[in-house]
């Protein structure tokens, strides 16, 4: 008897503990879509990604790899094959040298290019290319006030670009 009344007093404590939790997830969820909805003029991209969240729901990612055909989804395996694949890529320096070896060419490692300085329509098509809504770079500036500088701003750009291209060191 005693056996019995553990076992209800168990499943009491567990559907306490489940319906606070419900609660709980509740509140959370509709704390989340009231900040998305007051700040939908503000920072639509906000309202836009939580949308997108509730919309689409949890999807969870998958580790696997595909291999010489096979698919592994082992942890080890993985990291196994991710390691082999950036060794080939970042180590042919080696391979460089044989072929070169081989061919009897010399090769200038150090050698700079010859870089010629941007025109204007080259600076005015880096502005337009810039992605908007990214973290601005050291100096703290925004892609957008860039891009809302026009021609004005390219030409400044240009100006204070151009007489420093070739004088400072690489």
């Amino acid at each position: 008897d005693q056996s019995e009344e553990t076992k209800q007093e168990y499943r009491r404590i567990q559907n306490e503990t489940t319906k606070l939790l419900r609660r709980k997830k509740r509140q959370y969820i509709n704390s989340v879509l009231v900040k998305a909805e007051a700040e939908h003029v503000y920072n639509p991209r906000f309202f836009y990604n939580t949308v997108k969240l509730f919309k689409d729901g949890f999807k969870p990612s998958s580790f696997g790899v595909k291999h010489n055909g096979k698919i592994f989804v082992e942890k080890q395996k993985v990291l196994d094959i991710w390691k082999e694949y950036f060794d080939k890529l970042l180590n042919v320096e080696d391979e460089i040298v044989h072929s070169n070896e081989v061919n009897s060419t010399p090769v200038f490692l150090h050698v700079q290019p010859e870089i010629k300085e941007p025109s204007l329509e080259e600076v005015e098509k880096a502005i337009n290319e810039l992605k908007n809504n990214k973290a601005p770079g050291a100096d703290g500036i925004n892609a957008e006030i860039f891009k809302t500088g026009g021609n004005d701003l390219a030409i400044q750009i240009h100006k204070l670009i151009s007489p420093t291209y070739f004088h400072l060191p690489l």
